[in-house]
């Protein structure tokens, strides 16, 4: 094939793609809407390893969660995934239903649950009984499965001997609702702010996401902007807590940590006002309280108010009481 023309045609493919993907995201701004809080000058965000520089501006676009125009979570499909009634055939090799969801992906579009839908919606009751248990024994990553709870729960054990409880319904799972997916993405959206008010750290990079939160997060910016080799900033990193062995991908916030000025003063300032947050309370619920402490009065201070008020009324009257005989007396 001429080679002109392969380079056309993939570069259309990748076109279409991405204008189909821009549609569905424009279809779930124009389904759900958009929302952006107040910028907020504390915590610290990097993107792909890098150092954004604050204020941060947290705003959900559709489903999607944008910090400081970066996007840091893609929201689920939407209109929900519907299943089709295809038999999906045997499990995928190394495949488990306790496999992580890809991000942005429905819960329900997995081969798990697909057949296990499959089964429910062309058998009766005994028979799919049957057939879902033999589902989870083809499993590989289980060493045994048995029935449990008067046969109301399936006891999967892993090849480590741990024991995984699934719960057996004979019922097609539902599509989630409109009102819940945005009420999850808007904990989701409000998650973020709360992190950053507390200075936290947060660090995503294309699906990854890490969140080292408050002290642990200015011991981490310490050893970042120390001129220690990478090598030691590793080893003081696991040994701070902030990731291990297995976090590699994190790894690049250290080898590729470049020195930021405004980095550097914030956290000089920072930590000379010493103004991490408590852990228990969120800023924003921090201050509500102390106005409303300082506008509402104790019901015993009202109490007290109220005998004052009370007590100065009788004495006026007593005095006005004696002003009267007085009066009367002369006359």
């Amino acid at each position: 094939m001429n080679r002109a023309l392969l380079i056309f045609m993939v570069l259309s493919t990748v076109a279409i793609l991405a204008g189909d993907d821009a549609a569905l995201e424009a279809g779930k701004i124009k389904e759900f809407g958009s929302e952006k809080l107040k910028p907020i000058d504390s915590g610290f965000f990097f993107w792909n390893f890098k150092y954004v520089e604050a204020p941060y501006v947290v705003e959900r676009k559709g489903l999607d969660i944008y910090v400081n125009g970066y996007l840091v979570r893609h929201g689920p499909k939407w209109p929900p995934f519907e299943f089709e009634n295809i038999d999906p055939g045997d499990p995928p090799p190394d495949s488990s239903p306790l496999d992580d969801i890809p991000e942005g992906k429905d819960p329900r579009d997995n081969y798990w649950t697909k057949k296990y839908v499959y089964i429910i919606r062309n058998n009766d009751q005994e028979t799919a009984r049957k057939l879902v248990f033999e589902m989870y024994q083809r499993c590989g990553a289980y060493s045994n499965v048995e029935w449990s709870g008067n046969g109301r729960h399936i006891v999967a054990t892993t090849k480590d001997g741990e024991k995984i409880n699934f719960r057996y319904e004979h019922h097609v799972p539902e599509a989630p609702k409109k009102d819940e997916v945005l009420a999850a993405i808007r904990r989701r959206l409000l998650h973020y702010e709360t992190l950053l008010n507390q200075n936290s750290l947060i660090s995503a990079s294309r699906g990854l996401e890490h969140v080292v939160t408050r002290d642990r997060a200015i011991k981490a910016l310490d050893i970042l902007s120390s001129d220690s080799p990478a090598s030691q900033k590793l080893e003081q990193m696991k040994d701070a807590g902030v990731f291990d062995e297995a976090d590699v991908d994190l790894h690049k916030i250290v080898t590729e940590f470049v020195h930021n000025e405004g980095l550097t003063k914030r956290l000089r300032k920072l930590k000379q006002a010493d103004i991490i947050t408590p852990e228990s309370v969120p800023v924003e619920k921090a201050e509500f309280a102390q106005t409303v402490t300082k506008e509402l009065p104790s019901p015993e201070s009202t109490f007290i108010s109220w005998k004052v008020f009370w007590s100065g009324v009788l004495v006026a009257t007593a005095v006005l009481i004696l002003v009267r005989i007085r009066m009367v007396e002369k006359s």
